[in-house]
């Protein structure tokens, strides 16, 4: 890829610099082509009339000789009249030359400080990697869209399939429409009665839903939800959440605690990791006192560093399809996830090789192999050049290997093909 892109632009160079010195080149020629046919043309021409002249008889030989030689001296003046007036023209062409130089020169030099500057093979690399990442997702997005819309036409036929209809107020919630989740939990707090073990449940996810609908803004709207799911559940998640932000916005940091410490008691592991805990400890620091959870030492944890070798090799049989240019991108995801928290890109012709995977081969920051316990390695030849996968191409793929510090190298022998 990196030799094509090399070749196409020494070829768009050279046609940039011809562009520049061909009107020059052309015109010196056509002037030097024209200036000497006009010449000779003239000189040919009255020799013939002396000829005819002498022919009739209106020219003795003694005269016609004379006027031959006065014709030749002419066009000999001439010459030189006009070698003089191309001097002046050749100077001022030379400056035109020099001019189209330096208009060549900085045509190079400027396309290597854009190369140099904006045209890097590892940022290219991230480029290609994350334009992987947003096809994948366009696709998830465009298949997890039609998945709903079955779900709800399900959902016309047999209203009554409430876990049914919380799939599909979640789902909305997952894809950012907020309007539509609002919408199908109200409908859903509609049809069951008050005393179902859910109702309190439903109407929290409403509390929220129009928490989000409406900009992440506490509305007197998301209060009434929150308050109404309360009056059923005093222990709702969802609403203590949002009446813990709402006294955490009016500067209430005792109340907010309060609040989240009781959300905490049925909410979910990482909902409590992800928000609960750190809102506490924000309220915690604008009193100045030390969070709760936090009163009592913890172990600290371990922390494992990253580093899996790699051995990489081709399968001989097919080192004759795979030029030695040709790309191969090594990825690490985590098992079951889709962004790459580890790429090296290397080339054919460097293989068999080892390669250490790390943090250092992150893509982006909030995404590293240190963060994952275990990976789905994968090396793959692109004949496209590309990152993103395409029939034909190569690969090999090792799952479930633990992220830690190792010795012995995991064994990649490309010798699958895309299909």
């Amino acid at each position: 890829m990196m030799s094509f892109f090399l070749f196409a632009a020494l070829v768009l160079v050279i046609i940039a610099i011809t562009l520049i010195f061909w009107p020059l080149f052309k015109a010196t020629r056509f002037e030097a082509k024209e200036n000497a046919k006009d010449n000779v043309a003239i000189f040919k021409e009255r020799l013939q009339e002396l000829n005819q002249e002498k022919k009739q008889g209106y020219l003795d030989e003694t005269a016609y000789q004379h006027l031959k030689l006065e014709l030749e001296k002419s066009l000999l003046n001439d010459v030189e009249s006009r070698v003089d007036s191309a001097a002046v023209v050749l100077l001022r062409q030379n400056r035109h030359w020099l001019m189209a130089g330096f208009l060549s020169a900085l045509v190079l030099l400027g396309s290597a400080f854009l190369y140099l500057k904006l045209g890097r093979s590892e940022d290219y690399m991230r480029y290609l990697v994350l334009q992987e990442q947003v096809a994948e997702s366009d696709k998830k997005l465009s298949d997890f869209k039609a998945m709903i819309a079955q779900l709800r036409a399900k959902l016309t036929e047999k209203p009554e399939e409430l876990p049914q209809w919380y799939l599909l107020a979640k789902s909305y919630l997952s894809i950012g429409d907020y309007d539509k989740a609002v919408d199908t939990f109200l409908r859903m707090s509609r049809f069951i009665p008050k005393d179902h073990p859910e109702y309190a449940a439903i109407k929290g996810n409403y509390a929220q839903a129009l928490f989000m609908a409406a900009g992440e803004a506490m509305t007197p709207e998301v209060i009434a939800a929150a308050d109404s799911a309360l009056a059923v559940d005093p222990k709702e998640t969802g609403a203590l959440t949002l009446k813990g932000l709402q006294a955490y916005d009016r500067q209430d940091y005792r109340e907010a605690i309060d609040y989240w410490q009781q959300a905490e008691l049925k909410a979910a592991p990482e909902q409590i990791e992800s928000f609960l805990k750190p809102a506490i400890a924000s309220a915690s620091e604008q009193l100045g006192i030390v969070p709760p959870s936090a009163q009592q030492p913890q172990q600290q944890a371990v922390k494992t560093e990253a580093s899996i070798p790699v051995r990489l090799s081709l399968d001989p049989a097919l080192k004759s399809r795979v030029p030695n240019d040709q790309p191969v991108f090594v990825f690490a995801r985590e098992v079951g996830g889709r962004m790459p928290l580890a790429v090296v890109k290397l080339t054919a012709g460097e293989l068999p090789t080892t390669i250490v995977l790390d943090d250092s081969k992150a893509i982006m920051p909030a995404g590293k192999l240190s963060m994952a316990k275990q990976v789905t390695i994968t090396a793959r030849v692109s004949f496209s050049g590309q990152a993103i996968a395409q029939a034909g191409d190569l690969y090999a793929e090792a799952k479930s290997v633990p992220v830690e510090k190792r010795t012995a190298p995991v064994a990649l022998v490309i010798a699958n093909e895309v299909k």
